[in-house]
């Protein structure tokens, strides 16, 4: 028997999830979409440039990845949320994060939907330019050796 304690004014899925400050983000992809749809989510995420990592909770696989487009962390997660990888990005005709591809192709985006978790590492604002960004994303994949034993494939 089940008791109803209180009816929402809203949907579960839109209701507004208070952020918890940059250095507090980590969301399992069961997650991503909700947080996302988040105004404050939406405002804080946009606000920020970023490095991230993207970890496989199953394997304990990391991708680190950085975002410094214009909706900053959000664009790039948006992305994530739906297909699980940046099907527009090419680096040198290619797609840089062809691993995560090649993942969704073999295992189906309900892999990622139920393993992966999305963790911020550092956020900057418009203050640093992109190389620096992308610079901070490879010392991090370095450090983390993703390319040899994770996701990353540049």
């Amino acid at each position: 028997k089940l008791t109803v304690d209180t009816i929402l004014e809203l949907p579960y899925d839109k209701l507004s999830v208070k952020f918890p400050g940059y250095k507090s983000v980590a969301i399992k992809h069961s997650d991503l979409k909700q947080r996302l749809s988040s105004p404050e989510w939406e405002h804080y995420l946009k606000a920020r440039k970023g490095i991230y990592v993207i970890t496989d909770c199953a394997t304990g696989k990391l991708y680190i990845g950085s975002a410094y487009g214009k909706n900053g962390i959000y664009g790039r997660w948006t992305t994530y949320a739906n297909s699980g990888y940046d099907k527009n990005e090419l680096e040198n005709g290619e797609f840089p994060n062809k691993k995560l591809q090649e993942l969704v192709s073999k295992e189906t985006i309900k892999y990622i939907e139920d393993n992966f978790q999305y963790t911020l590492l550092e956020t900057f604002t418009d203050e640093i330019s992109d190389e620096e960004i992308i610079q901070r994303e490879q010392w991090w994949k370095e450090r983390l050796l993703t390319i040899n034993f994770g996701y990353n494939a540049n």
